[in-house]
């Protein structure tokens, strides 16, 4: 027995099959995405517990704030990145190159007035929106976020496309212990707005981790990586309206959805203290999502890979093996978690403990969101971007509008409002892939056009 083990270790460790590829992957993967979901919990906790519910709700709506106005100005940069530098890194290292300095100068210049539009805007949107005039200044703070984390999102697309996993999963379990740490020591210091520059210094100390990063496994792959010229950049005109640009909608479409329904939370007639519990429940529903996305995020990888090759077959196998495996993963995860919803909300204090209901529902919701998750992967693979931009477009609908429809802006309605909006897309895009890629016909590539 521990000779047939022994053998199984060693194929997966030291095999090129896919199988073996995926396997590595996912194993580092799951490790360093493992340390920094950890790590995150138990600063989202510290940072409960010092705050108090309604601060919590402070500081769980200026994250909102920033996060979604870092995908307006280059939410799936990184996506694009990690699929265009894993089909493009063995065929065409150049281009591969070019590409990434591209989305590079892309993403500083975006994401740069993007932060200039949130310091100049923070006043009007803490009075008028958050209705607290206090979180001016967290605000104004947390814009420098909005460049450091979103040019870091590119940089780990670059390392995850050249299929070092390894180091991919070292920066996670960093990112995860100096974004805790900072956060929760801000927290103690200055209360929202320290937790806000805590969060802040974290997205800058990943950033610098993976600036390096990126240098080494460029070199390691032959990637020269030069500055972007005009002539260049027209030249890649294609790639922008064909992967990056589909690419940011995705991601578009659904994050201004999820600031909404919180701002309307915030109105509702528990205000930030509604919001406040809801943060801390939906920390842990991403929990939920952990093991699928640490399969997706290699599968689209690898997925990416088998196109730029024309490998349609051993496309559709691994297509299985991963989706397979996702389906059962988040069952394993949120019933569980549900079960436990009372006590690991208590975990955040005993003004937190009536929000076990919301914990359920949102635990629950994400089982159905991880199935999204992976199918999102599958059709960004196989070139299909409009189509999951459609999929995704109809979720960032649909989530405000159930919330709207169910009357009471309650947590637990927000709760609910995700799992009727995940339930809804899923159906749709198992519809979809079955009809897509049921047979030998190959698909539309993602070099087509580009």
């Amino acid at each position: 027995m521990l000779s047939f083990l022994r053998s199984v270790v060693s194929s997966v460790a030291n095999g090129s099959s896919l199988r073996a590829r995926l396997a590595r992957a996912t194993v580092w993967m799951l490790a360093g995405s493992g340390l920094n979901q950890a790590l995150a919990m138990l600063a989202s906790i510290g940072t409960a517990r010092i705050l108090g519910k309604v601060a919590f709700g402070e500081f769980g709506a200026v994250r909102s704030t920033v996060m979604t106005m870092a995908v307006l100005a280059g939410g799936g940069l990184g996506m694009a990145t990690t699929r265009h530098v894993a089909a493009l890194r063995t065929q065409d290292p150049e281009r591969a190159g070019r590409l990434i300095s591209l989305v590079l100068t892309l993403a500083w210049t975006m994401t740069g007035i993007a932060a200039a539009a949130c310091a100049l805007l923070a006043r009007p949107i803490a009075v008028r929106v958050m209705q607290s005039e206090n979180l001016t200044v967290p605000l104004m703070v947390s814009a420098l976020a909005i460049v450091f984390s979103t040019v870091a999102g590119v940089q780990i697309g670059v390392v995850a496309g050249c299929e070092a996993f390894r180091p991919v999963a070292v920066l996670l379990a960093l990112e995860g212990l100096s974004a805790g740490a900072l956060m929760v020591a801000g927290a103690w210091l200055g209360g929202v707005t320290g937790a806000v520059a805590g969060y802040v210094a974290g997205t800058f100390i990943s950033f610098l981790l993976r600036h390096r990063q990126v240098k080494i496994e460029c070199r390691k792959a032959n990637i020269p990586i030069m500055p972007m010229s005009i002539s260049h950049a027209r030249a890649e005109v294609p790639f922008l309206l064909t992967a990056v640009i589909p690419s940011m909608l995705l991601v578009a479409g659904a994050q201004p959805a999820e600031w909404l329904v919180r701002m309307m939370l915030v109105r509702g007639p528990d205000g930030m203290a509604a919001l406040g519990l809801f943060t801390a429940a939906y920390s842990w529903a991403q929990l939920v999502q952990f093991i699928p996305s640490q399969i997706a995020s290699p599968a689209l990888t690898l997925l990416s890979n088998l196109v730029g090759a024309g490998d349609w077959p051993a496309f559709r196998r691994l297509l299985a093996e991963s989706a397979g495996a996702v389906f059962g993963a988040a069952a394993v995860i949120a019933i569980p978690l549900a079960l436990l919803s009372r006590f690991v909300m208590g975990l955040y204090g005993p003004a937190f403990r009536d929000g076990a209901g919301v914990f359920s529902a949102i635990v629950l919701a994400y089982a159905f969101g991880s199935v999204w998750t992976m199918l999102r992967a599958i059709f960004l693979a196989a070139g299909r971007e409009w189509l999951q931009l459609a999929f995704t477009l109809a979720w960032g609908i649909g989530l405000p509008l159930f919330f709207l429809l169910q009357g009471k802006r309650t947590a637990m309605t927000l709760a609910l409002s995700y799992g009727i909006s995940f339930l809804m897309v899923v159906v749709t895009q198992l519809l979809a892939a079955w009809f897509l890629f049921r047979g030998s016909r190959t698909t539309r590539t993602v070099h087509e056009g580009v």
